[in-house]
């Protein structure tokens, strides 16, 4: 059995190792975090800062040339409309910016606003946050300032929607209507947050289970112009059609062929 001066000299030497431990630490720490922040973790760079760019020369020579645009209901592709910018996501849109940029203002920091926003001709803002600790399912902000001009309940059942869709409303030009797709319902609203129609999509949210994602993701509306309708999926690949012409009464349900959604 080791008696008691045994024990104290065992305590002294993991001391004396942990010291070293800590000071080596200490020492190779900062310098292994410069290397990591430089070729970037797991195979994702991180971001790099720049030096503010000289103005540029380049002018454009000639007239801009574009293509006719005279849809109805899909706006023109100068803003993101919906989560890739435009139903074809495509992620182009016809603007130019400036190679600098700076915060206006910073709102919602309580949120998690995995996709969108989106944003209208006004530059209003509206977006569909996961999870929100706030029983709300659509949110809108003033594009200039960021303060909320409406939000939509979730009625204690959002956990999350895709970025909400806007596109013209032919049937009163020069105004558009807000398109969003939550798990158990779908809806399109006015800009300033009127219901135009609500519609319950018959799926239930099924039981969270800790460590997995949960079925009830919505991946939001896509416009089918060959149909004139809407259509939204989940997590499943399942496929919720909406006629837009009917106003949300042609709901139809169904499972998509194929392997069900990621884990």
């Amino acid at each position: 059995m080791p008696t008691s001066s045994k024990i104290s000299s065992q305590w002294v030497w993991l001391g004396v190792a942990l010291i070293a431990v800590l000071g080596l630490a200490w020492s190779v720490g900062p310098r292994l975090l410069l290397i990591l922040l430089e070729r970037g973790m797991d195979g994702i760079d991180m971001p790099h800062e720049f030096t503010v760019p000289e103005p540029t020369n380049w002018s454009p020579k000639g007239p801009r040339v574009v293509g006719e645009y005279t849809y109805s209901v899909l706006p023109q592709p100068d803003g993101f409309r919906t989560m890739h910018g435009t139903t074809l996501n495509s992620d182009n849109v016809w603007i130019a910016a400036a190679p600098m940029f700076e915060f206006d203002w910073v709102a919602e920091t309580d949120m998690y606003i995995p996709e969108g926003p989106t944003y209208d001709n006004e530059g209003n803002l509206y977006f569909s946050p996961a999870f929100p600790r706030e029983d709300v399912s659509l949110v809108s902000l003033d594009g200039e300032t960021g303060h909320r001009r409406w939000a939509i309940t979730g009625d204690g059942l959002n956990r999350g929607s895709g970025a909400p869709l806007i596109l013209n409303d032919p049937d009163n030009p020069g105004t558009q209507i807000i398109y969003h797709a939550a798990y158990t319902n779908v809806m399109a609203l006015h800009t300033d947050g009127t219901v135009i129609w609500k519609s319950p999509t018959g799926l239930s949210l099924p039981d969270v289970q800790l460590g997995q994602l949960p079925w009830s993701k919505s991946y939001a509306f896509n416009y089918l112009p060959q149909h004139d309708s809407l259509g939204a999926g989940d997590r499943r690949w399942a496929c919720v059609c909406v006629f837009k012409s009917d106003w949300g009464i042609g709901r139809s349900y169904h499972q998509v062929a194929g392997s069900p959604g990621y884990q």
